[in-house]
């Protein structure tokens, strides 16, 4: 098993070199926006394997995975009998029958590293297959991709199963089954899956935008009556009202501070100012691109809401699993930008450094 220290560093300077080389090889064509080659789609399940292996071959019992240590050393509480672990059933009926089998914690770790990063491969080809490895690098790139692998376990593995679910939007039952069994893994996935309800029944993108807007003026003044609505919600309550509250340490946790945190929400427009360039200024969008931003609008709104609690990282989450494709999509699917090989240079190279400035080199200062 890798230790922490140094799985940080292979993860985060090899997709940097890839990052800089993908830029670097988009920004060099000189015979425009092409479809990826065939040797882009071995790179992508390259890709795919690294993803996997680098989550899965942890140190579990590392402290700076502590839900990892959690979920290690509760397999053998399992095997003692001790049933109903977690509240989410699905989860709980994995994990016990899981632990009665006899197997380890590592292999269980593989398991849920490929729940993980399977679909997160399934919807770069069901979004554009022609763009699979760049769409894959998208979601590697992620900020929080590597912290909900190996500590928010059941939230990255159920919101990469309710996106996979998003793709399928014209294939009502299959969509249905998937976001079934994301909610039996972690029950957060009631407001992501609230949203999409929402922005299927009213698709106008200018009103997301809106509401986004403001949310942040509400947020800077009456904030805490949100806080306190959220922690009636059973997936804020039952899994720790300490998310949202104030009696929290907060010691190691690179999210965890209070206060407002600008350089959040600035991260959380990224998106949102593309999608305002290409919908409203460029007057682009289709019936997934509609549908996909405007429930990251709605669940990155109500995140905001609550922006100055503990923890809220995990309202954050609810919104930011969604960002590598809105980020992505409007690159490869529209024609709002003159020269897409320097807009895809130009938005994936700062989207990774902002994961590499706050994971790596932030903390030595």
């Amino acid at each position: 098993m890798l230790a922490a220290t140094t799985q940080y560093m292979i993860l985060y300077n090899f997709i940097l070199f890839i990052v800089i080389v993908t830029a670097m090889n988009y920004i060099k064509t000189a015979n425009g926006f092409r479809p990826e080659s065939a040797v882009a789609q071995k790179e992508a399940l390259f890709l795919l394997v690294f993803m996997i292996v680098i989550i899965a071959f942890r140190d579990w019992r590392s402290p700076l995975y502590g839900d990892s240590f959690v979920y290690g050393r509760s397999i053998a509480l399992a095997r003692d009998g001790a049933n109903n672990l977690w509240d989410d059933w699905g989860f709980n009926l994995l994990f016990t029958t899981w632990a009665k089998l006899g197997l380890s914690p590592e292999l269980f770790f593989i398991l849920t590293a490929t729940v993980y990063c399977v679909p997160m491969y399934l919807i770069a080809r069901r979004l554009d297959m022609h763009y699979t490895f760049l769409i894959l690098l998208f979601f590697a790139s992620s900020f929080t991709f590597f912290a909900f692998g190996v500590n928010g376990i059941r939230n990255g593995m159920a919101s990469s199963l309710v996106l996979l679910a998003m793709t399928y939007k014209d294939r009502k039952y299959l969509m249905a089954l998937l976001l079934f069994i994301g909610f039996s893994l972690h029950d957060s996935m009631m407001l992501p899956i609230a949203a999409l309800i929402i922005t299927m029944l009213y698709t106008k993108t200018s009103f997301y935008i809106r509401l986004w807007i403001a949310s942040i003026l509400v947020s800077v003044f009456v904030s805490g009556y949100f806080q306190q609505l959220f922690l009636q919600l059973d997936f804020v309550s039952s899994s720790g009202s300490g998310y949202l509250g104030a009696a929290v340490d907060m010691e190691g946790v690179k999210f965890a501070r209070t206060g407002y945190r600008w350089d959040f929400v600035m991260y959380s427009g990224v998106p949102v100012l593309l999608g305002y360039y290409i919908t409203e200024i460029k007057k682009e969008s289709n019936e997934m691109y509609t549908f996909l931003l405007n429930t990251y609008l709605l669940c990155n709104s109500m995140w905001i809401l609550v922006i100055r609690a503990n923890y809220s990282n995990r309202i954050a989450y609810l919104s930011w699993f969604i960002m590598p494709i809105v980020m992505v999509y409007p690159i490869i699917k529209f024609n709002g930008f003159k020269n897409k090989n320097i807009a895809v240079a130009l938005i994936l190279l700062p989207y990774f450094l902002f994961s590499y400035i706050m994971w790596v080199i932030k903390p030595y200062y």
